[in-house]
C-alpha cells in the first residue's frame, strides 16, 4: 500500500514528455526508446469490414485502378478507377436480422394497404398478395 516513490520529484521523459519519479526514469527511458524505435503498421479498415474473398478482389480492383485500368482520364469519379473496377467487389450477403427487418416492414406496408382498401371500400381481391403469402403456399 505504501509507495516509496510517492514523495520523489517527478521528471519528464525526454522522448514522450510523461512525468516519472527520478528513480523510475532510467527504466522507463529504456522501454520508451524501444517503443519509439518501432514503426506502427497502418491500420487497414477493409480488413475489419470485408471478408477475405472480397478483400482480395478489392485489392485487385485498387491495383488496376492505380495502373490506369479503365480510368479514362478522370471521368468524374472520386478516388480514381472506373465504376466497373468498384463493382467487382461482390455484395455481401445481408445479415439475418436485416432480412427479417425488411420482411417485417413489408408486412406492415401490406397491412396498411389492406386497411386503406377496406376503408375506401375497394375489394381486397384487387390488391396484390401480401409478401410471403406465395412462399407459404409452396
Amino acid at each position: 500500500e505504501f509507495d516509496p516513490t510517492a514523495n520523489e520529484p517527478r521528471v519528464p521523459c525526454p522522448l514522450c514528455s510523461r512525468q516519472f519519479a527520478e528513480s523510475r526514469l532510467a527504466r522507463h527511458q529504456q522501454a520508451c526508446a524501444k517503443a519509439a524505435a518501432k514503426k506502427r503498421p497502418k491500420f487497414d479498415t477493409t480488413k475489419q469490414r470485408l471478408p477475405a474473398e472480397a478483400r482480395s478482389l478489392h485489392k485487385d480492383a485498387e491495383r488496376s485502378a492505380r495502373r490506369g485500368g479503365g480510368g479514362g482520364g478522370g471521368g468524374g469519379t472520386r478516388g480514381g478507377g472506373s465504376a466497373a473496377a468498384r463493382e467487382q467487389v461482390p455484395l455481401q450477403r445481408k445479415p439475418k436480422w436485416k432480412i427479417e427487418h425488411e420482411q417485417f416492414q413489408a408486412a406492415l406496408r401490406a397491412n396498411k394497404q389492406i386497411a386503406q382498401a377496406e376503408k375506401a371500400g375497394v375489394p381486397l381481391s384487387s390488391l396484390p398478395p401480401p409478401p410471403g403469402a406465395l412462399a407459404r403456399r409452396a
